[in-house]
């Protein structure tokens, strides 16, 4: 029966690695899940029936030992796809895989993490952690990443190239910033559900981390201090804006 065992936990490692990598592209969990099983039911499905099938055999064998073996390691093959299909699922639904091989491997320009002030006092292992529950979004040259008037709880962090923000007034257009590696932007809307003051324009190809309020408050809620550190982190760069809104106010 061990044998069945470790050939059905073959079938779960294949659904929860096609659902972590689902994660990675939305934050809709309950779609991951069945897109995940609905990908992998069908070969999970033939091949535990077939081992079964195969285990099944041995009931014709005159050895006792050898019969009781078969008719344990079918069974455990037909149970298995109970279970992959219907336990695990519920478990998948609750959960957000990030595995610490994700966390060391994680390919990242080091510079970019550690000059954000984002993750302003974070240490390495506190910054991967919080990047591998946000999403990370590719965008090429002049494609727009916020537009003026949505409203959303999303806020991005510059991974690769370049952006600008624009507000629109009218038929002008006038730009307020221009956006590199490390900085981070939509902010306020990420704090509180309100309408976007501004457009952000990808000026070259460009990879962001998309922080959705949300989904950071539901996967992040076991790790209090990775979460008071951003909050806290957050909460400067507010107060940054705010200083440079005033600064301007003053020349103007």
């Amino acid at each position: 029966a061990v044998i069945a065992v470790g050939i059905a936990i073959d079938g779960t490692i294949h659904l929860l690695a096609r659902y972590n990598e689902l994660c990675r592209t939305t934050s809709d969990y309950v779609g991951a899940v069945h897109q995940a099983v609905q990908e992998v039911a069908t070969p999970l499905i033939i091949s535990s029936l077939a081992l079964a099938l195969g285990f099944g055999i041995l009931l014709f064998s005159n050895f006792t030992v050898v019969a009781q073996f078969g008719a344990l390691a079918a069974a455990t093959m037909l149970i298995s796809i109970f279970a992959n299909l219907l336990i695990t699922p519920i478990i998948m639904t609750r959960i957000r895989l990030v595995g610490l091989y994700q966390i060391i491997a994680m390919k990242i320009n080091q510079s970019v993490l550690e000059e954000s002030p984002l993750f302003a006092e974070m240490s390495n292992y506190e910054r991967r952690k919080a990047i591998l529950i946000s999403e990370i979004h590719e965008f090429t040259a002049g494609e727009k990443l916020i537009s003026q008037g949505d409203i959303g709880r999303n806020m991005y962090m510059i991974l690769d190239g370049a952006a600008r923000v624009e507000r629109r007034d009218g038929d002008e257009t006038r730009v307020l910033a221009d956006l590199k590696p490390g900085e981070v932007f939509g902010e306020v809307a990420y704090i509180r559900a309100i309408e976007r003051t501004a457009d952000v324009v990808a000026t070259t190809d460009l990879a962001v981390l998309n922080f959705e309020y949300d989904r950071m408050q539901k996967d992040l809620r076991f790790f209090p201090n990775i979460v008071a550190k951003l909050n806290f982190n957050i909460s400067g760069i507010l107060g940054e804006r705010l200083a440079d809104v005033l600064d301007t106010d003053r020349q103007t």
